[in-house]
């Protein structure tokens, strides 16, 4: 059986992570409902646009905001 260290994180603490890389969360309530449902590891591909370069680094573009990923991740799928 495989041996994995990471630990399970929250959306809670998710959402308080991507917000202290710099990306604009306007509903905390309704960002962790979606990184919940969704899932973040996802959600984190609709996420990749919006990181300045160096990707590596993980820190948002100036401006960047949670909606932004969500219409790119609603336009592709049926929901």
């Amino acid at each position: 059986m495989a041996h994995y260290s990471k630990t399970y994180t929250s959306p809670t603490q998710l959402t308080a992570l991507l917000q202290s890389r710099g990306l604009h969360v306007e509903n905390v309530t309704r960002t962790e409902n979606y990184l919940r449902h969704i899932g973040y590891y996802r959600f984190s591909a609709y996420l990749y646009p919006l990181l300045t370069t160096p990707k590596e680094n993980h820190v948002f573009k100036p401006g960047a905001a949670f909606n932004q990923a969500l219409d790119n991740i609603c336009g592709s799928y049926p929901f």
